[in-house]
């Protein structure tokens, strides 16, 4: 990862002013314009089923990766803005009782996953060969974050979405490939993974 990007990341997480009033300025623009807001799931089964979405539709998917102050307070404009949305939370940033709020008020709440990149930081191992070989262990590590997630928050977390590292980038292959296989899948009841590509090829 360039400096420059490292460099931005650590200014917006960390230093940037609240923009959360040009959030919610946003959000008033869009039904000015007749948008709707849905969640991930809501057009999930709207595909599965063949409905045909006509609205002009906006999904907004936070990723929290490291502030949830502002996770916080992006609930509270949502809220009182009656919009639904995805929120996908990683090991680092859980937060049980957002999470358990967004749940309750129809929002998608899944895991924001890392363990490939984990497991080769922790291994300190940068070639993909070797990664591929230890996928049975790096699965079996997700599952068990997983589960662990699951009794934590008594949340069902059946959608979930893979977190980019530098170090997915390094070895050229995302977090996701975990989830590509379907007994894997099926066993850890994951319906769907948010870059699926039958998700992004629908339109969405």
């Amino acid at each position: 990862m360039k400096i420059s990007s490292i460099l931005y990341r650590i200014y917006s997480d960390y230093v940037m002013s609240d923009r959360i009033y040009v959030f919610e300025e946003l959000i008033r623009l869009a039904r000015e314009n007749d948008y709707i807001f849905s969640s991930i799931s809501e057009i999930h089964e709207k595909m599965r089923s063949g409905i045909e979405m006509k609205e002009k539709t906006i999904i907004l998917r936070h990723d929290i990766d490291t502030d949830i102050k502002t996770a916080c307070k992006m609930w509270e404009v949502e809220k009182r803005n009656g919009v639904i949305s995805s929120w996908f939370f990683r090991l680092s940033t859980i937060y049980t009782s957002l999470m358990k709020e967004l749940h309750e008020g129809g929002c998608d709440v899944g895991y924001h996953y890392e363990e490939i990149a984990s497991w080769c930081k922790r291994k300190q191992v940068k070639d993909v060969e070797k990664v591929m070989s230890s996928l049975p262990e790096i699965r079996s590590e997700y599952l068990e974050n997983l589960n662990r997630l699951r009794h934590q928050t008594g949340l069902p977390l059946t959608i979930a979405a893979s977190h980019g590292d530098f170090v997915n980038r390094l070895i050229k292959l995302p977090n996701w490939h975990l989830l590509s296989d379907a007994g894997f899948r099926k066993s850890a009841n994951i319906e769907l993974e948010v870059y699926d590509e039958k998700f992004h090829v629908s339109g969405v």
